[in-house]
């Protein structure tokens, strides 16, 4: 058998008795999206920004403050509440480690200050890396969409290879953004560690090494990510995927911890 399989074989059994705290830590996460989605949303519609088309009025003055100030506070509030994240991470490595887990890890790092604060700053740099990361693999598509805006050159063609240079960046990006997972898990494994133990020393190294483990296991759910475009089978895949790349990352951190894989 696979590692792979192995692997997803002891995710679902963690899942057999925890099914209910999994699905709902999902639903938690999500109504959190979605009320700061709809918060922005709603504020939007209060000032009355959008035209008869429901586009934004982007040519008024007010209605471009009215808009990043909306964005601005969404932002912080999703800032602040991230922690939430990390808690979301925390119950699936639990679950992993001990083969039970308790929706209270929802929580965990909002309870002391100093762990609250160390996981806004963990996920703020966090942030800030993807963000860095998708621009480098993105700098060929921006050159392109440069010319193309400036209408330097025009054509199929070269619409073609800004179409193909994005799709490129985007999966470049999203592949060599996986070693941010274990750094993750790191830090719910334990947070009294370094932010370089996290990024560039332990988690880092974790990564670099079983990358290829850690996206094939990935590459293989993609049927069943086809099937989330059927709710009910979501409600499935998120937990069971989750609770597989948790459980991927207790065996690794554990080995390097052991010196077996040093």
């Amino acid at each position: 058998m696979g590692i792979e399989r192995q692997i997803k074989k002891q995710a679902r059994e963690s899942l057999k008795n925890n099914f209910v705290s999994a699905v709902t830590s999902v639903f938690v996460l999500g109504g959190i999206i979605l009320v700061l989605y709809l918060l922005f949303q709603l504020t939007l519609l209060a000032f009355n920004v959008y035209d008869e088309n429901l586009e934004l009025n982007s040519d008024l003055l007010y209605v471009n403050l009215i808009y990043y100030a909306d964005v601005s506070v969404v932002i912080l509030l999703a800032v602040f509440l991230s922690p939430v994240i990390n808690g979301f991470y925390k119950l699936y490595y639990e679950l992993a480690k001990n083969n039970n887990t308790e929706l209270r890890y929802l929580l965990y790092f909002f309870l002391g200050t100093k762990r609250y604060f160390k996981a806004v700053v963990f996920n703020i740099f966090t942030a800030l890396l993807l963000i860095v990361n998708f621009t480098i693999w993105l700098i060929p598509y921006f050159a392109v969409d440069t010319i193309i805006n400036l209408e330097i050159i025009q054509g199929n063609f070269i619409s073609i290879i800004s179409v193909v240079l994005y799709s490129a960046g985007v999966v470049g990006a999203v592949l060599t953004s996986v070693k941010y997972i274990i750094s993750e898990f790191t830090f719910v494994d334990d947070e009294t560690k370094s932010f370089s133990h996290f990024f560039f020393k332990f988690g880092s190294k974790i990564g670099r090494k079983h990358f290829r483990d850690l996206v094939l296991l990935i590459f293989t759910f993609i049927p069943w990510f086809a099937l989330c475009f059927f709710v009910l089978p979501g409600i499935y895949v998120i937990p069971y995927f989750t609770e597989s790349i948790a459980t991927s990352a207790m065996w690794l951190i554990k080995l390097h911890k052991d010196g077996q894989e040093l």
